[in-house]
């Protein structure tokens, strides 16, 4: 028994070695897991922008491979959605490009020809190490592992696959598909279907997909809640032939995903409805940005979150008529917002710059502890009289602004300052709402083609407590980006993510961030948050960590749970769970705060059943 015990205990050192060479990349303050949702309904395949996807949140692909700077608000930016159902794995590709190119002969180098490429890793495995490949018979070429420094593990050619689509392709060929792929036989992409739409005016394309969970060889029995499937994206930007200008990635500033799995960013499968509000995670950052309105290195390592949701049946001139994108962070006191616009015409109102009627500008609505406002018995209990239209904006709505902590921001394309917009019947209108702290300031691009603008808005002026800001806080956010091109008449507005232009008056239409990566908590407390069909460990996030994060697990039936957590030496440094628990989805923060940098584990043990996955601390 104790010679068993040993050889268990070598294994399991071994095992956690060969997880701390392959760590690959690593990403900082943006979202390295990212979880699509289930649709009764599939989308049309035509490359339009239909309502389907106006439900699904877009996320930016603006990361920048080299120094190469874009030349303006069309240069080069994307943004993608995704979705699923029972057999396929939809995806819209929305990118702006100013310069279009192509060599009709070769249109499947990245080099030559303005395109998307798609790199899948079906089951999330960080591809196979060299002993991986030799234990399956594969002569290794030392170049499929020597592309960078630290790379450990390549394409396995099972289900680690490219996809290549020049930019007005309706289809896609297959690219590198590793050394343990074999080559003598086809991949199958029966039933695969891409469309593309050029826009007017070499603005940019569009780009719909249909991909097979049976092209990435993954058996669609097998999408229970929380599987993870391994996806990274590059758009080549070549303005001149065989020298690409720039490429832009998703999530990770990395050309290397053609020859390393492990570099992917992770999709997560959600049984959860399609429509949805969104709980959108908001990282904390150690290193406070620089508030200019130009986007420093900092927030490059920010996930992009796109705002292109319309109010109205306006159409759009051109790819830079009006879109956006923003990021986001916090720290100890503050939270910071980048915005990048893309708007062709400007306009302003000098009298009257607060106007959201006269003037191109950003709105920001926030409801500090997430309540979704206060209904009429809520007000007429504060002893506030309530007149009826602060309740009967739209049909169904029953609650507006408390005015403690639910507020407007509102700033001018130009503006290095906000103005307060409207706090709701709940408001004391005999107070100032103090914004001390607040910092707002703006660049506007050459040849008025947009605008930048940097936020730093103290947690005090939302009237939020730091000390409240534990993992998995939540706070209300909306936000209106009108585009006014004749004064008193705007043309559109788009908001993020819900269509409506309601926020102003009810904060129960708000989106919602969460904060993660809190140093004021320990271990957070254990939440079942409904019902689960298999055993899954999930990856933490965010990932890599500094000091706290999240781990969630799902178990089938009711069984005894041990969650541990091991350095790289397999010693135990910490216990999370360890009792029984009744079937469910859960999950539960870590801190890292007595802990030195590296690599560490955690290992979830239910019945005879055991999962193991690496996190990262970074301080």
């Amino acid at each position: 028994m104790k010679g068993l015990k040993s050889c268990i205990s070598i294994i399991f050192i071994l095992g956690l070695v060969s997880l701390a060479m392959a760590q690959g990349f690593v990403d900082s303050i943006g979202d390295n897991v990212f979880t699509i949702y289930k649709t009764p309904q599939a989308p049309v395949i035509d490359g339009v922008l239909d309502s389907f996807w106006v439900e699904v949140e877009p996320w930016g692909v603006v990361f920048i491979d080299n120094d190469n700077p874009l030349d303006d608000a069309t240069d080069h930016i994307a943004w993608v959605r995704m979705a699923w159902d029972n057999d396929n794995l939809y995806m819209f590709i929305d990118v702006t490009d100013d310069l279009l190119t192509k060599d009709e002969a070769n249109n499947h180098d990245s080099s030559l020809n303005d395109m998307v490429e798609l790199f899948f890793d079906g089951d999330n495995s960080d591809g196979w190490t060299r002993e991986d490949l030799e234990a399956e018979g594969v002569v290794v070429q030392d170049w499929w592992l020597t592309q960078y420094e630290g790379q450990t593990t390549t394409y396995d050619g099972y289900n680690d696959v490219q996809f290549q689509s020049c930019y007005d392709e309706n289809g896609a060929g297959l690219g590198n598909r590793g050394p343990g792929g074999d080559w003598s036989r086809a991949w199958d992409m029966t039933g695969m279907e891409v469309m593309s739409v050029v826009k007017d005016g070499d603005l940019g394309f569009t780009k719909e997909w249909k991909i097979p969970f049976a092209v990435l060889h993954i058996d669609p029995a097998d999408l229970v809640n929380g599987y993870q499937i391994g996806l990274g994206i590059q758009i080549p930007d070549v303005d001149v032939s065989g020298d690409p200008k720039t490429q832009i990635t998703w999530q990770k500033n990395t050309d290397k995903n053609w020859i390393d799995p492990s570099l992917f960013p992770t999709l997560v499968i959600s049984t959860e409805s399609l429509s949805r509000f969104w709980n959108v995670p908001v990282y904390r950052t150690e290193t406070a940005p620089v508030v200019d309105g130009l986007m420093d290195d900092i927030w490059q390592q920010a996930s992009a979150r796109s705002v292109v949701v319309q109010d109205n049946d306006t159409p759009l001139d051109d790819a830079q008529d009006h879109s956006a994108w923003f990021k986001m962070m916090w720290d100890t006191d503050n939270l910071y917002l980048y915005f990048y616009v893309m708007d062709e015409l400007l306009t302003k109102n000098e009298s009257d710059m607060h106007n959201s009627g006269q003037n191109d500008m950003v709105e920001l609505f926030f409801d500090g502890d997430n309540s979704d406002g206060w209904t009429r018995e809520d007000l007429e209990a504060e002893g506030v009289t309530v007149q009826d239209w602060w309740l009967t904006q739209y049909e169904g709505q029953t609650t507006t602004y408390d005015g403690y902590n639910d507020v407007q921001f509102q700033t001018c394309y130009d503006e290095n300052a906000a103005g307060i917009g409207n706090r709701g019947p709940g408001g004391d209108w005999s107070r100032d709402w103090d914004i001390t702290g607040l910092e707002v300031v703006s660049t506007v691009m050459d040849a008025d083609l947009g605008f930048t603008k940097e936020w730093k808005i103290p947690f005090s002026a939302l009237h939020i407590e730091p000390a409240d800001l534990i993992n998995g806080y939540q706070i209300g956010l909306g936000i209106q980006i009108p585009d006014v091109d004749v004064t008193d008449d705007p043309k559109t507005q788009i908001a993020w993510h819900k269509n409506n232009d309601k926020n102003w008056i009810d904060p129960s239409l708000f989106n919602t961030i969460v904060i993660k990566g809190s140093e004021n908590t320990a271990v957070e407390k254990q939440e079942n948050k409904g019902t689960a069909e298999t055993f899954i460990l999930a990856q933490n996030y965010p990932n890599p960590f500094n000091p706290v994060t999240t781990i969630e697990y799902s178990i089938p039936k009711d069984s005894r749970v041990k969650l541990t957590v091991y350095n790289v030496l397999g010693k135990e440094v910490a216990t999370l769970v360890d009792q029984k628990q009744s079937a469910g989805l859960y999950n539960i923060g870590f801190d890292g705060s007595n802990l030195t940098s590296g690599v560490y584990f955690y290992k979830l043990a239910i019945d005879n059943q055991v999962q193991m996955k690496k996190m990262t601390l970074l301080k």
